[in-house]
């Protein structure tokens, strides 16, 4: 009795690679993704179909590039390769500052340029989905943050700022030595809303460390780990009586406290260009505006 006959990968090297696939569940056949057509396993067969006249119009109708899009799309990997796209674009989103309006025309765009990509036809991302995006990142980023911070001695570097919406919130940022990454490093852990509806009094010494304590309480990060403390000279923040460090050093005696190093630059300079003549300074600030105005934005000078 005659051996069955099966499906050869040296076929696919014929003139049929684009079309020739085998059948699943029958190996005596073989199909044709173009027409959706089955044929016998039979290389005679195979070739005079290859040059038929339904064979030959539709390879002509078809477009190969979007036929082999089509099957990568139905393949396990990728919906990984597509995620990790998303989250590449949400970053670079965010890294360069963009608005979220971005991604509204840009995925758009980038499914015009690449028709022949599965990941680029796969992505879809509008502006409020970039935005659950970017936050659940922040959350996974500051959670890993915490983990670190639970286990390591910290500093924390604090300062209020008030954003284009007119609210004042205040950065908590940490520095710590990274024994994973061997160095060390410094990272937003939070930034909080000073006028919220629990704190109506803003900046007080009293209600920056009742801030900054429930802010370590939150993601449970032991207050001993807390060891230095740096901010600018404010007498809310750095006062002798009734202010944040004050208050600090209470809770935590072994607490080392320094001034912001570039609020006291500042100050100093600052000092120092009082005997210039006022328009010493005046000439340089217009310098600086003209230089940025002609080379910056437009690129190259009148």
């Amino acid at each position: 009795m005659a051996g069955k006959r099966k499906f050869r990968d040296a076929w696919r090297n014929e003139n049929f690679q684009s079309w020739l696939k085998p059948v699943e569940g029958n190996p005596e056949r073989v199909s044709c993704r173009l027409c959706h057509k089955e044929l016998k396993l039979n290389l005679t067969s195979i070739k005079r179909y290859n040059t038929s006249k339904i064979h030959l119009q539709n390879e002509r109708a078809i477009d190969l590039v979007q036929l082999e899009l089509e099957e990568n799309q139905n393949d396990s990997s990728t919906p990984n390769e597509v995620n990790t796209a998303t989250f590449l674009l949400a970053c670079f989103i965010a890294e360069n500052y963009l608005p979220f309006t971005t991604a509204d025309k840009l995925v758009d765009l980038m499914n015009g340029m690449f028709p022949d990509s599965a990941i680029a036809q796969g992505l879809f991302m509008k502006r409020a989905k970039c935005t659950d995006v970017i936050r659940t990142m922040g959350k996974t980023v500051t959670n890993s943050l915490v983990k670190k911070l639970r286990t390591n001695k910290f500093s924390v570097i604090m300062d209020e700022s008030t954003d284009v919406s007119t609210t004042k919130s205040c950065a908590v940022i940490v520095r710590f030595y990274d024994s994973h990454e061997q160095k060390i490093t410094t990272a937003m852990l939070d930034l909080v809303n000073v006028y919220d509806s629990n704190n109506v009094q803003g900046f007080p010494g009293e209600n920056l460390c009742t801030l900054l304590i429930d802010m370590l309480t939150k993601y449970d990060i032991p207050l001993g780990n807390f060891i230095g403390f740096v901010a600018d000279g404010t007498s809310n923040i750095m006062g002798e009586y009734n202010s944040l460090c004050s208050r600090l050093k209470i809770l935590s005696p072994v607490l080392t406290v320094f001034n912001c190093i570039c609020h006291s630059i500042d100050l100093c300079v600052s000092e120092a260009a009082k005997p210039l003549p006022r328009h010493c300074e005046d000439l340089l600030r217009r310098q600086y505006i003209y230089m940025f105005l002609h080379i910056v934005q437009k690129g190259s000078m009148p």
